[in-house]
């Protein structure tokens, strides 16, 4: 289950936001424009912020921390193959702007090319070794890769340097859980949920690590907060179903499956909320068979 792309997509990249910005207001202390722009980056709010970095570029047409700037908002905008285009092409006018290997990194990361972004963020934390960013970035690509002791190691390092950071440490969580190691995967977790308890995608992550621990009255708990914050994620209704079931309460898992699949009814989803469905007898709370939607959905496994 994921969805840690799917919330602030701007929050994702703001390590390198704020190193950026910060850069920016010492280098470019009147270019008022330029620093709007990273505002609106913050706000989310890509379009705002290309039209007001466009009328910065046109005083600050060398500046390469404008550039960067514009390459995340049109990450934020969903157009990472520019983003991409954008970061390359102030590495290849300056090598040493950390930013724009950050940048690369994290455009190759949305496009799914683990291996070359891990090769991006590992220039970055070359250039500058207290970068945060860099490290999450290389844990990132590690996950991707499936090499889950790299990757925490590299979340580790991102959480000594930014240790109040609730991201970090969720990620440090996932990568312990899929070494077996669930004391500590929850300990992660657990900390991650102090620093941020409004992160929905945190409530998220100690469900499924109390579900591994068998401890499934605590991992209800924690996806019922998840979907308090966030009602309209299928992920979340997936994994209180599968809570549901293990305590028995077999109507109210078959209830949360059907929410999760109306949400994200693509055939995959409904393929494996199929199973679990049939499992929970396909009745609602009240004991009644749902005979539309409930076997159809059986029929499909």
């Amino acid at each position: 289950m994921g969805g840690w792309e799917e919330d602030g997509k701007a929050a994702a990249e703001g390590g390198a936001i704020e190193s950026a910005l910060k850069r920016t207001e010492a280098e470019f202390g009147e270019a008022l424009r330029l620093r709007h722009g990273f505002a609106e980056i913050r706000a989310g709010s890509a379009g705002e912020a290309l039209d007001e970095l466009d009328k910065a570029l046109e005083a600050e047409a060398r500046s390469p921390i404008g550039r960067v700037a514009r390459g995340y908002a049109c990450l934020i905008k969903g157009d990472h193959g520019k983003a991409l285009a954008i970061f390359s092409d102030v590495v290849r006018a300056d090598p040493g702007t950390v930013e724009a290997h950050v940048g690369m990194g994290d455009a190759l990361l949305a496009m799914g090319r683990h291996r070359r972004a891990y090769a991006a963020f590992t220039r970055a934390a070359r250039l500058r070794p207290g970068i945060e960013k860099a490290h999450e970035g290389r844990g990132d690509a590690l996950l991707g890769m499936g090499r889950h002791r790299k990757a925490y190691a590299a979340f580790t390092r991102a959480a000594s340097l930014a240790p109040g950071d609730a991201g970090v440490h969720a990620k440090r969580g996932e990568a312990l859980r899929s070494l077996g190691r669930h004391k500590s995967a929850l300990a992660a977790l657990d900390r991650a949920a102090s620093l941020a308890p409004d992160l929905w995608t945190v409530h998220l992550a100690r469900g499924e690590a109390l579900c591994d621990a068998g401890r499934h009255g605590e991992s209800l708990a924690a996806y019922e907060e998840a979907a308090r914050l966030k009602p309209g994620s299928a992920d979340v209704h997936m994994g209180r179903g599968i809570a549901l079931e293990k305590l028995g309460r077999l109507g109210e898992a078959a209830d949360a499956f059907g929410e999760a699949a109306r949400i994200e009814p693509d055939i995959a989803v409904v393929r494996r909320l199929g199973i679990r469905w049939a499992r929970a007898g396909g009745r609602s709370a009240g004991g009644r068979r749902r005979r539309g939607r409930g076997a159809r959905r059986q029929n499909l496994v």
